[in-house]
């Protein structure tokens, strides 16, 4: 039977909208000799659940970098009722920069599996091969031959997310996914239905039909019969956690409407419901509950009707001891049941328990657990099934080695354990595997899947095994998921020569872990070459938060953190004009602390020089350091702290002129809020003056993610973003070269509905003018727009959109200027099935 992950609120809100969470956010700069930005997000990751919590790492580009979360949308998703922006001339059109290259793609997780009467089984899981998270699904014969190809299950064509499915499939091979959905703005459950041969049966179905904005959950489902099936799931109608249900018959006719399960009349909340059905049609609900002021695991049983048989009971015997949770169940055909979860009897582990019921509904023994290993290894995940002879198996996550395997248990339809628990996945490394799901039909017959990631440290797949009688593996793992070349690459870096031969960078998986990857380009967009790795480390450290700068020669410099050494550090490579690598990768922090160190950037001068800037925690607090270097790479000094009070700093920015001149900027909290500080430095490194706030407003609004550009004179300019108007907006500042403010801040942003705007970059040219770009949330998604000044601070136009695409979303802009021209790249997953991409285009 299906188990079911649980869906925790805030990740849910955070992943609606991109298939992320709100991160530190980044700031770029670009000016005529160099051109430098950086982001920090999360190192790629897995969902791992333990306890009450869903860490997310996320393993592909934060999608709500946000401060705050997830932006209002604007009013309607067409463009008519939104500002109309101003469309440029395109000097070279968009185009895509990363290959899609290699055999690891995208990430797969949290599997559900059903079987039919043969033995033929359907796998769905959570997939965001598409640059979002959508539900893929496959089907298979018996003997795990592949039935046709994958297929994506949700038919909404917007950029919602859809969560966590469940599957189910009769004894004639009838099938029904369900999940979690976000299209209507709330989440709310949706179906779809599978005639035997894997064709659709009408459109997406909703399920809940409570007309409200509440939220619905963790759906689970079971089918019986011929073409009936019940849903049930977490539901916040009536303004706590409920389970509700609803039953249908005839492959889709709904019997009377949805009813709630859980009996108490308190506030107790109840989540995570698991259900299954015997031959006949009836069926057992469990949840996790709270009703009690622990959490306790419930049950309820039910006629084929929808009629309750009783009322709730307590599944585990143990009441007042914290930890039951995550529950699952499979009914006999004779309708006896077993139902397993998460025990926190151990203080200090997870087992996995379990409880067998007679079909009406008496408990046969006591609790008792499935897990035999003697040592503190944490068991969790449980997810059970049962075939035509009442044999259970019971399939969960297990740490008993060290890393993350799955484990099983056979047990016979009295409850006797078959044989003790064995090892499912088959690889030899240390790689993580969680989430199980089991399903059972033949006698001794089942199928195990999970999310794996033996390809890569952190790229998700989804594995399976069949098993025959007596628990023989019938073959190898296999991988059900099949999207090459759909792996991450995005939060891109734009540079420019004095000659318009530009390098873009950025982050890259295609080879599993996250490595940074460079292109070069000739002043017509003719590529040099194929793409090329930046980073000359091998194994399966994390590379991430690229930044380059280049001279007007053409010499690059490419910065970033590397993970190759404990704490993070801040790692650069210097390239030749001809795209030659000019030494092995060199390490720019000097401490020997093993302190953390992040969001580099870098600007170099006409010559060659260059300044690194990052974020850095050796002394205990979040401070910005520096790092001078000659044009041959010789570090000139040591590495300098930049800000001078003791509250934390981040996200810098730098920008230099042609002389070698530059300022930092970043974001500051020494008065209570975030406000944008600046620091001048002339050519040798000596401060100009002390640290100087930025933004001019008075009140405790945050300004944050700032970015900075320079002319050759020395002038500079400074964006970021602000809150000073509620939603944040684009602002920025300007200053002569002796670094007088010139006039006051002002608003870069230009959109009437009051929506967010973010993440900006900006770029100078020779003389002054300036282009800043930034995500704007202007037309019901998140796109790039602009706005060109001239050197004198005035306003050309209007705000225009960077790209021609405005399907699904664009973020992560760059910017640089060269005589004119604005060439720009950012990351979309506009093209479907291949991930988030690099993009750019050059415009007039």
């Amino acid at each position: 039977m299906v188990r079911q992950v649980w869906l925790f609120f805030s990740l849910l809100f955070f992943l609606s909208s991109v298939l992320g969470q709100p991160v530190r956010t980044d700031s770029r700069s670009s000016a005529t000799a160099g051109w430098f930005s950086k982001q920090e997000h999360p190192g790629p990751g897995l969902f791992n659940l333990k306890d009450s919590a869903v860490e997310w790492y996320a393993g592909y580009p934060p999608g709500s970098f946000f401060h705050g979360g997830m932006p209002e949308r604007a009013s309607g998703n067409s463009i008519s009722g939104v500002q109309r922006p101003e469309i440029l001339r395109s000097l070279i059109e968009d185009f895509q920069v990363n290959e899609n290259a290699g055999t690891n793609g995208s990430n797969q997780f949290a599997p559900a599996i059903a079987t039919d009467g043969n033995g033929n089984f359907v796998v769905a899981w959570m997939d965001t091969r598409d640059g979002e998270l959508n539900i893929y699904a496959r089907r298979y014969a018996a003997d795990g031959t592949a039935l046709g190809s994958i297929f994506k299950v949700n038919d909404d064509e917007g950029c919602a997310g859809q969560f966590f499915p469940s599957v189910a499939m009769d004894s004639s091979g009838f099938f029904v996914v369900v999940w979690a959905d976000k299209r209507n703005g709330n989440l709310d459950i949706y179906a779809q239905r599978y005639a035997s041969d894997g064709t659709p049966l009408g459109p997406n179905l909703r399920i809940n039909d409570d007309s409200g904005s509440d939220t619905q959950f963790n759906p689970a489902v079971a089918a019986y019969g011929m073409g009936n099936f019940v849903v049930v799931w977490t539901d916040g109608r009536n303004g706590n956690s409920d389970i509700y249900a609803q039953c249908f018959v005839l492959y889709g006719t709904a019997i009377g409407s949805n009813f709630r399960v859980n009996d108490d009349v308190g506030g107790g909340v109840q989540a995570l419901p698991a259900v299954d059905t015997e031959r006949s049609g009836n069926f057992v609900v469990v949840w996790e509950d709270n009703r009690n002021g622990n959490l306790d695991v419930y049950g309820q049983r039910y006629a084929a009707n929808g009629t309750a048989l009783g009322t709730n009971f307590r599944i585990n015997n143990a009441p007042g001891i914290p930890g039951h949770r995550f529950p699952d169940l499979a009914v006999q055909e004779d309708g006896g049941f077993m139902v397993v979860w998460q025990n926190g009897l151990n203080s200090t582990d997870f087992d996995v328990y379990a409880q067998h019921y007679a079909a009406d509904g008496a408990a046969i023994g006591s609790n008792f657990k499935v897990n035999d290993d003697a040592g503190n290894a944490n068991q969790f995940n449980a997810s059970i099934g049962t075939d035509m002879a009442g044999n259970f198996v019971v399939a969960w996550a297990d740490g008993r080695n060290g890393d993350g395997d799955i484990y099983a248990q056979r047990l016979a339809s009295d409850g006797t354990p078959l044989g003790s628990n064995f090892r499912i996945n088959d690889d030899s490394g240390s790689a993580g595997q969680t989430d199980p799901a089991v399903a059972a039909r033949l006698a001794e017959h089942f199928v195990v899947v999970w999310t794996d990631r033996r390809n890569g440290h952190n790229l998700d797949d989804i594995y399976a095994q069949r098993y025959g009688t007596s628990a023989t593996p019938a073959g190898h793992n296999f991988k059900v998921n099949q999207d090459d070349g759909s792996a991450w690459q995005g939060d891109s870096r734009l540079a420019i020569d004095g000659e318009g031969n530009f390098v873009i960078v950025w982050e890259d998986r295609r080879n599993g872990n996250m490595d940074i990857y460079a292109q070069q380009y000739a002043a017509n967009g003719t590529p040099g070459g194929s793409n090329v790795k930046v980073n000359d480390d091998g194994g399966n450290a994390q590379h991430s938060d690229p930044s380059l700068a280049a001279d007007s020669a053409g010499h690059v410099i490419v910065v970033w953190l590397d993970g190759r050494n404990a704490g993070g550090d801040i790692y650069a490579q210097r390239f030749a004009p001809d795209g030659t690598p000019v030494g092995p990768n060199f390490k720019v922090n000097d401490d020997a602390t093993g302190a953390g160190q992040w969001n580099p950037d870098v600007a170099a001068d006409y010559g060659g020089n260059f300044v690194v800037v990052w974020e850095d925690d050796r002394n205990g607090n979040q401070d910005i350091y520096a790092q001078r270097f000659a044009a041959d790479g010789t570090a000139l000094g040591a590495n300098f702290k930049v800000n001078t009070a003791g509250q934390p700093a981040g996200n810098p920015s730098v920008a230099m002129n042609c002389s070698g001149s530059f300022v930092v900027v970043w974001e500051d909290l020494r008065n209570g809020n975030y406000d944008v500080y600046g620091q001048r430095y002339s050519a040798d490194g000596t401060p100009v003056g002390h640290n100087f706030k930025v933004n001019d407003d008075s009140g405790a609004e945050w300004q944050r993610d700032p970015s900075v550009a320079c002319d050759e004179a020395g002038n500079f300019v400074i964006a970021w973003s602000d809150t000073r108007n509620g939603n944040s907006d684009i602002y920025a500042q300007r200053y002569a070269a002796g670094g007088t403010a010139l006039g006051s801040n002002f608003k870069v942003s230009s959109d009437p509905e009051n929506t967010r705007q973010e993440n900006p970059a900006i770029a100078a040219g020779a003389s002054g003018n300036f282009v800043v770009v930034w995500v704007d949330w202007n037309h019901g998604n998140f796109d790039v727009y602009g706005q060109r000044y001239s050197p004198d601070g005035t306003a050309l136009g209007a705000n225009f959109i960077v790209h021609r695409n405005r399907q699904k979303t664009q973020f992560f802009p760059e910017v640089a200027l060269w005589q004119g021209s604005i060439y720009t790249s950012w990351t979309s997953n506009h093209v479907g099935g291949t991930g988030f991409d690099v993009w750019a285009n050059v415009l007039d």
